[in-house]
């Protein structure tokens, strides 16, 4: 048994195991949301969003709070291995103290939780990206309807005066 077996706090482990846990589920709700949202952008379901946006907001909070308590717990352990060197508050410096088994289990849900936020990220900017191309075609749109007339601009004509035209597209044409 490895010397550093006897010196962690069972309990300790548990309590990173079961952070590590619940961090991996709420990144699987994250990303299933985000699905989820997405599949509302393209329906164009608004209820649906406002219902999702405040799922996503509560699932970021309790992301945030297990991710800070993990920290937590990643220092006491690292305090309890390291005797006086301070914590780092990373399960990447942690590892390689832990003994073999832990070690393992937690370097699997460290994996998953990697891939996990990366794929959060990458579907997160993906809806960004829709929302914000969505909102500047409305935009245009709305623009298109609401510009005033453009002033129309004089030309030459073959005979040498003046011709008025214009030059701008027009929902309706003032030229008979």
């Amino acid at each position: 048994m490895n010397q550093t077996a006897t010196t962690t706090r069972p309990d300790l482990l548990d309590e990173l195991t079961n952070g590590m846990r619940a961090s991996l589920k709420l990144s699987q709700d994250m990303l299933e949301t985000l699905s989820e949202e997405n599949r509302a952008l393209r329906g164009m379901d608004t209820p649906l969003l406002f219902g999702i946006t405040k799922r996503k907001d509560l699932l970021y909070t309790r992301m945030q709070a297990v991710d800070a308590a993990l920290k937590d717990v990643i220092g006491q352990v690292e305090s309890s291995l390291a005797g006086g060197c301070p914590p780092h508050g990373r399960l990447d410096t942690l590892l390689p103290l832990l003994p073999e088994e832990p070690r393992a289990v937690l370097s699997q849900y460290r994996e998953k939780v990697r891939f996990l936020r990366e794929e959060i990220v990458a579907k997160n900017l993906i809806n960004r990206r829709f929302t914000q191309d969505t909102l500047t075609c409305i935009n245009d749109a709305i623009a298109l309807f609401s510009a005033p007339p453009a002033p129309e601009k004089a030309l030459y004509s073959t005979r040498g005066r003046y011709q008025k035209t214009s030059c701008q597209p027009a929902m309706i044409s003032r030229e008979i």
